[in-house]
């Protein structure tokens, strides 16, 4: 008896396979591909929109004029929300506003920045800076709910600090 396999019976063999796995195997290579497909297309789109986002912050940064700067603001936060550009916008703004004596608007730019925050640290730097708002505004229990919120071991010292 021979260890080898006609050919004719190869093809046989392999024509069993492919009626019993063949459908299995073209639908997963199928899925395969439209998964590559896809991600790749999230990514780029992904990309452009961060690229977009960067070269509209650059130009807020850059901005000299009042109406240019609130116009770019504006710009970003009804195209980028949710997004770190409107966290550091809401940021400038509250800190422009303080400058300027108005705690009230500080206050509702470090809320906002504190809601849109993509991400923990952004989050815990605004609601620090919203702490110290609401104590010179003299809300003392508002500005320990806001310090208690903090959870970024970065941002720890200094809430315990403004605690005491």
């Amino acid at each position: 008896m021979s260890e080898y396999i006609s050919d004719e019976e190869q093809m046989n063999r392999f024509s069993e396979w492919w009626k019993e796995h063949g459908t299995s195997l073209l639908i997963a290579v199928g899925v395969t591909v439209a998964a590559i497909v896809g991600w790749n297309v999230y990514s780029d789109q992904r990309q452009q929109t961060i690229e977009s986002g960067t070269a509209v912050y650059a130009q807020y940064v850059d901005a000299t004029e009042a109406d240019d700067k609130l116009a770019l603001a504006q710009r970003i936060k009804t195209e980028f929300p949710g997004s770190s550009f409107q966290v550091l916008v809401a940021l400038t703004e509250a800190k422009e506003a303080v400058d300027a004596g108005d705690l009230t608007t500080a206050l509702e730019a470090l809320q906002s920045a504190r809601e849109a925050a993509p991400d923990a640290l952004l989050a815990d730097l605004a609601s620090l800076r919203l702490a110290k708002v609401q104590y010179a505004l003299g809300e003392a229990d508002a500005a320990l709910q806001s310090l208690q919120r903090i959870r970024n071991e970065g941002y720890q010292s200094w809430a315990l600090e403004l605690t005491g």
